[in-house]
Order: C-alpha cells, then structure tokens, then sequence
C-alpha cells in the first residue's frame, strides 16, 4: 500500500492492484469520465472524485 501523501490537497495514487484512491485520504476514488479510446499517439483525460473532500482529480495520460 503507498504511503499517506504528506501535503493538505488532495492527489491520486495507486495501490497495488490498480485501484486509484486519495493520496491523503487512503480511500478509493470514483471514476467521474474518461475520455479518449487510448489509441496509439493520443492521450486520454479522466477526472476522478474524493470521496471523503469532492474536490475532483484529474490525470492526463
């Protein structure tokens, strides 16, 4: 399991099987969109929500 982030705001992490949770708050986070088909060459965009703040996450890749 990773370690707690150590800042006040809330960012995505990853445990061991691939489910996304809250850095700070250690719970999963829930998938809001995703968009892009991950084709070769071109980035994919999803937002993600703490459960515990709201506040929304989103990663590029």
């Amino acid at each position: 399991m990773p370690e707690q982030q150590s800042s006040t705001e809330c960012g995505m992490a990853e445990l061991d099987d691939g489910t996304k949770i809250c850095g700070l708050h250690m719970k999963p986070l829930i998938e809001m969109a995703r968009y892009g088909d991950g084709s070769p060459g071109l980035d994919h965009l999803s937002a993600w929500m703490c459960p515990v703040s709201r506040r929304p996450i989103f990663k590029k890749g």
